[in-house]
Formats: C-alpha cells, sequence, structure tokens
C-alpha cells in the first residue's frame, strides 16, 4: 500500500544511497522523525519493522 503525504511547507531530510547520515551518525536502528521548533515531536518505532506510517501521516496531518 502507498501512502502520499502533501509535504508542501516542510523541510524534509532523506539520507541518500550512499548511506552518509548512516555512517556519519550511526543511525542504527533506522527511526522515522518529526522536528517542530528545533525539538523532536514525533520518534517512530526502529525500522524498518516498527516503522507506523500511519502514525506519521496523522501525526502531519493534525499538524497542519
Amino acid at each position: 500500500m502507498t501512502t502520499f503525504v502533501d509535504l508542501s511547507g516542510c523541510i524534509v531530510a532523506v539520507d541518500t544511497m550512499l548511506n552518509a547520515a548512516n555512517i556519519a551518525y550511526g543511525a542504527v536502528p533506522i527511526r522515522l522523525y518529526i522536528v517542530q521548533n528545533s525539538k523532536i515531536a514525533y520518534e517512530g518505532g526502529p525500522g524498518p519493522l516498527k516503522y507506523r506510517m500511519r502514525e506519521v501521516k496523522t501525526w502531519l496531518d493534525q499538524a497542519k
């Protein structure tokens, strides 16, 4: 199932296929974060098995 989220007006940071952010910051396990006003507003479960994309979408929808 594909979920589309309108991220217009949001800054989105994604690591490249070279995995530079993961290597630089030791980002294991990989998690999904939402940062608002320079603070972590949402921290997802360790991925990829505990990603909760519906939670992320709900959070983003409510934050509009």
